[in-house]
């Protein structure tokens, strides 16, 4: 029998417990009677992030993937001094229990302070980090508020984001708008985790149409004036500082 988060069914779940509100306690995660202190008294092995996805089936699409860091980047480190092979792939983003290091339940020892949710983003991916050879030309939107037409659960949504970086209806287009960093259905399990995938975690539906959606008729005009460093009337968004073509 598969345990039942939301509409979603993890079939290899195993049972872990919760108090009689729903609510997560430290017994969901740890088995105070086990005898091998090794584990952390753990219901399910942290490698591989096997406990984890017992209550977050839907992040599984990461695993074998470049945001996989078993892989791609096997020698980096979470705050906690853990390789992704130590402390599993989730971990390596994702603390379980919030630590005073000033990024709550962030892992990552790196981490930018760009807002609405794209510092958790560009923390890897800028110069000198551990994808830098994946450091996009433009990071940002316009830090223009929006009212989100979209909502957590619907097929097509794409969050917009405050000024600390929280899923806000009324806020900015981030890197998160666009990107699911654990996987999407552009994604491939099983390939090369350094292969560039084309669509690579991109949302469903977020690929031209998203520009379209929001900014109708003008949307090629924007687009054009926007991504050309002699066009943009905006100050210059990216890390590198590239001159581009006309």
């Amino acid at each position: 029998m598969g345990k039942v988060l939301g509409n979603q069914v993890n079939h290899d779940a195993i049972n872990l417990p919760i108090d009689s509100n729903a609510e997560i306690r430290c017994s969901t995660c740890h088995d105070i009677h086990q005898t091998d202190a090794s584990t952390q008294l753990l219901r399910a092995t942290k490698q591989g992030s096997s406990l984890c996805l017992n209550c977050h089936p839907g992040t599984a699409g990461l695993l074998n993937t470049a945001h996989d860091l078993r892989t791609s980047a096997p020698d980096i480190t979470n705050v906690e001094g853990e390789t992704a092979e130590e402390s599993g792939p989730c971990s390596a983003c994702h603390l379980i229990h919030p630590q005073s290091y000033g990024h709550g339940k962030w892992a990552s020892a790196s981490i930018s302070g760009r807002q609405f949710g794209a510092g958790y983003c560009t923390g890897c991916h800028q110069p000198g980090a551990c994808a830098s050879d994946r450091v996009p030309a433009h990071a940002d939107h316009p830090d223009v508020p929006i009212h989100n037409r979209t909502r957590p659960g619907d097929d097509n949504y794409r969050p917009t984001f405050d000024a600390q970086g929280a899923p806000a209806d009324n806020g900015a287009i981030s890197c998160l708008t666009c990107h699911e960093p654990h996987g999407s259905a552009a994604t491939h399990p099983g390939k090369d985790a350094k292969a560039s995938l084309p669509g690579a975690f991109l949302r469903l539906g977020a690929g031209q149409s998203l520009c379209v959606d929001c900014h109708g008729a003008e949307t090629l005009w924007r687009f054009l004036y926007y991504h050309k460093a002699n066009r943009n009337p905006h100050p210059r968004r990216d890390f590198n500082q590239v001159q581009e073509e006309p």
